[in-house]
C-alpha cells in the first residue's frame, strides 16, 4: 500500500495499526486493513470478540496500554461515553513516537470536546474524529464482515482538537484500504444532521417494534406483515446497548427533535379526528420526502502539502457539498483529490 508521504507524520514504512473494540465496526475495520496488508493489533473488553478477531488475523492484546506502545495509528470504535475515560487512559501514556488517535463514535461534538480538554501532549498525539455511516442490525462482531464501508461515506468531523496533515493521511488509507467516501464536517454540524438521519429513524423503529409486540399471536402477525413493517422495525433488531449509546450522547438535539415529533403526531391526531380526508391527503404530501433528484459530477482538486493550504481545502470543502473519491500525491507533489460534487435538480 502507497501511503500520503507527509513528512510531519514521521513514518518510513507502513503504519501499525491498533484498533479499541472489536465489534462490528472495529472488527470490519481490522478486516479491511489486514487485508490491505497492514499490521493490526485489537483490544475489547470481553473475550468472545477477542478470539473471533484473533483467529481473522488480529493480534489480541491483553489491555489497551499494550496497543498504545505499538502502534502509529489508534481507532476507537467504543461508545461515545466511554471516549472521557479512554482519553484519560491516553493521558496518562509517554509516548516515544507520533501516535494517530481516531475515534469512530457516532457522535462527534461531545468526543471532540473530551479531546480539547485533555492534557494531551499534541506533539506527539494527533487527533481525528471519524464517523463511518455503515454498520447493520447484526449485533457486534457477528456483523462484522470485509468491504462493510466500501462506497459508504466516512465523514471527518472537523473541529478545534483536529490535526489536518493526520486527517488527510487517514483519509487516504480508509479510502484504500475500506474502499469508503470521504466528507469533512463541523462536529456540531454533523451532529444535528445525524439525528434525522440515523436517531430519529431508530427511536420511531423501536416505537413501530413495541406496537408489534402488542399482537399477541405473533404467527398470525408474520402471515400479515408485508415490507413496510419488515423495513421499518429492522433496525430495531440492534444491540439496545449501542442504540442507548449512541441516542444519549445527542441527547439535546433528539429530544428538541422528539418534542417537534409529538407536535406532528397532535396534528395527525387531529386531522384524523375531524374526518376529513382531504385535509389528511394535504397533511401526509405535506410530511412526504422530497421530489428532488441528487446529481453526481466529478472535479478534481489540487493543494501544496502544508498545513495552512491543507486547512484552507477544508474549509472550502466544509462549505459546498463534495464527497472524496480518491486521495494522491501528484508528479509535482502536491495533494490531488478526485471529488464527487453533489447538486439537487427537481424529480
Amino acid at each position: 500500500m502507497t501511503l500520503v508521504p507527509f513528512e510531519i507524520i514521521g513514518l518510513r514504512r507502513s503504519p501499525v495499526i491498533g484498533i479499541v473494540g472489536l465489534g462490528q465496526i472495529g472488527l470490519s475495520l481490522a478486516i479491511d486493513l489486514i487485508s490491505s496488508d497492514l499490521e493490526v493489533f485489537g483490544f475489547d473488553l470481553s473475550s468472545s470478540p477477542r478470539a473471533f478477531a484473533s483467529e481473522r488475523g488480529v493480534k489480541v492484546v491483553e489491555n489497551v496500554v499494550e496497543l498504545l506502545q505499538v502502534a502509529d495509528v489508534v481507532f476507537y470504535a467504543i461508545p461515545a461515553g466511554r471516549m472521557k475515560d479512554a482519553v484519560r487512559e491516553l493521558s496518562s501514556v509517554t509516548f516515544e513516537r507520533r501516535v494517530i488517535v481516531a475515534d469512530l463514535c457516532s457522535t462527534k461534538l461531545d468526543v471532540e470536546r473530551v479531546f480539547t480538554s485533555a492534557a494531551l501532549d499534541t506533539s506527539k498525539v494527533s487527533y481525528v474524529g471519524l464517523h463511518p455511516l455503515a454498520g447493520s442490525e447484526k449485533r457486534s462482531y457477528h456483523g462484522a464482515t470485509r468491504e462493510l464501508f466500501a462506497g459508504r461515506v466516512m465523514v471527518a468531523a472537523v473541529g478545534a482538537a483536529t490535526d489536518v496533515e493526520s486527517l488527510f493521511f487517514l483519509a487516504h488509507l480508509l479510502i484504500v484500504a475500506t474502499k469508503c467516501r470521504i466528507v469533512f464536517a463541523n462536529p456540531a454540524a454533523h451532529d444535528r444532521l445525524i439525528n434525522f438521519t440515523i436517531q430519529i429513524p431508530h427511536v420511531f423503529a423501536y416505537i413501530a417494534s413495541s406496537f408489534a409486540k402488542e399482537v399477541k399471536d405473533q404467527v398470525a402477525l408474520e402471515m400479515f406483515t408485508g415490507n413496510s413493517l419488515r423495513d421499518v422495525i429492522r433496525v430495531a433488531r440492534s444491540d439496545p446497548a449501542m442504540v442507548a449509546s449512541f441516542l444519549y450522547s445527542n441527547r439535546e438535539v433528539l429530544l428538541a427533535s422528539l418534542k417537534s415529533a409529538t407536535v406532528r403526531i397532535e396534528s395527525m391526531i387531529t386531522v384524523l379526528d375531524s374526518g376529513d380526508e382531504r385535509q389528511l391527503v394535504e397533511l401526509l404530501d405535506d410530511f412526504a420526502p422530497s421530489t428532488s433528484k441528487i446529481i453526481y459530477e466529478s472535479t478534481l482538486r489540487r493543494c501544496p502539502l502544508n498545513r495552512d493550504a491543507l486547512r484552507e481545502l477544508i474549509d472550502n470543502l466544509m462549505s459546498s457539498p463534495y464527497l472524496v473519491d480518491c486521495i494522491e500525491v501528484n508528479e509535482e507533489g502536491k495533494l490531488e483529490l478526485t471529488l464527487v460534487h453533489l447538486g439537487e435538480v427537481e424529480g
